[in-house]
C-alpha cells in the first residue's frame, strides 16, 4: 500500500487486536462480563467492512459488490452461530457458504493480468492436494454427520472450492496481494475443518481450546484476505508475481 495506506493500516490493526483480544478472553471471563463475547464477535466483520469500505475504491462494479457480500454474509454468519442449537448452525453454515460463493467469484473477477495461464490449467495435480484434505476432514467426521452429511460436504466442497480460487490468483496479481489472500483462505479452512471436527468427531479428536484456535485462524483469515485484497486494490498497475 502507499505509505497513507500503510498508516491506516497499523491504526485498523491496533484497533482490530483490540477486538481479537476481546473475542479470545471471552470464555475466560463469561460469569463476570457475559456480554462480552456478543459484542466482541460480531465486531470483527463490523470493523473489517468499516475499514474496507473507508480504504477500497468502492467503483459499484460486481466485485466491489462481492466483496461486500461476502463480509455481510461473514457477520451473518458470526452472529448466527454465536447461539445454540441445530437450526442456528444450519443457518449460519448457508451464511458462510454464501460468503464463500462470493470469495470465489471476487477471487476469479480479480485478476490484474491474464497474460499469464492460471495455476490450475499449469499444474493440475495441485487440486489433488485439495480433494485429498476435504476427502480427509469429511472421512473423520462421517459417522457424527447424521442428517447433515449433505450440507456439510457441499460446505467442505465450496471452502476447498474458495482457496483454489484464491491459489488461481498466482502471478496474475501483485505477490503480496496474493501470499495474504492465499494464507488468508488456508487459515478459513484450518477454522473451519475445527469447527467441523469439535462439533462431529470431538471424542475422536479432542481439540483443547477450540475456541481459541477457531476464532484465532478465523480472525487472521478475514483480516488476511481483506488487507490482501485492498492491496491489490491500490495498486492499479502492479509489479506481477515473478514465481515459477
Amino acid at each position: 500500500m502507499y505509505s497513507s495506506g500503510r498508516r491506516s493500516l497499523f491504526r485498523f490493526s491496533v484497533f482490530y487486536l483490540s477486538i481479537a483480544i476481546a473475542e479470545l478472553g471471552s470464555p475466560f471471563v463469561s460469569e463476570s462480563v457475559p456480554w462480552l463475547h456478543y459484542v466482541a464477535k460480531p465486531m470483527i466483520m463490523i470493523s473489517l467492512l468499516g475499514f474496507y469500505l473507508s480504504q477500497s475504491r468502492f467503483r459499484q462494479e460486481l466485485s466491489d459488490y462481492l466483496m461486500l457480500g461476502a463480509l455481510l454474509f461473514s457477520l451473518l454468519g458470526d452472529v448466527l452461530l454465536m447461539f445454540e442449537g441445530e437450526l442456528f448452525f444450519m443457518l449460519g453454515l448457508g451464511a458462510f457458504l454464501l460468503a464463500h460463493l462470493c470469495y470465489i467469484g471476487l477471487f476469479s473477477l480479480s485478476h490484474h493480468s491474464f497474460q499469464e495461464r492460471s495455476v490450475l490449467r499449469r499444474k493440475p495435480w495441485l487440486l489433488l492436494l485439495f480433494v485429498a484434505y476435504g476427502a480427509g476432514l469429511i472421512s473423520l467426521i462421517w459417522p457424527g454427520l447424521g442428517d447433515l452429511y449433505l450440507p456439510v460436504v457441499v460446505y467442505a466442497v465450496v471452502i476447498c472450492g474458495m482457496s483454489l480460487a484464491a491459489l488461481n490468483r498466482w502471478k496474475r496479481v501483485p505477490e503480496d496481494s496474493f501470499a495474504a489472500v492465499f494464507l488468508g483462505s488456508l487459515l478459513f479452512m484450518l477454522s473451519d475443518s475445527m469447527i467441523a471436527v469439535e462439533r462431529f468427531a470431538a471424542d475422536i479428536l479432542p481439540i483443547p481450546l477450540a475456541h481459541t484456535w477457531v476464532m484465532l485462524t478465523y480472525m487472521a483469515a478475514q483480516f488476511l484476505i481483506i488487507t490482501g485484497m485492498l492491496i491489490q486494490i491500490r495498486r492499479p498497475r502492479p509489479q506481477v508475481a515473478g514465481m515459477n
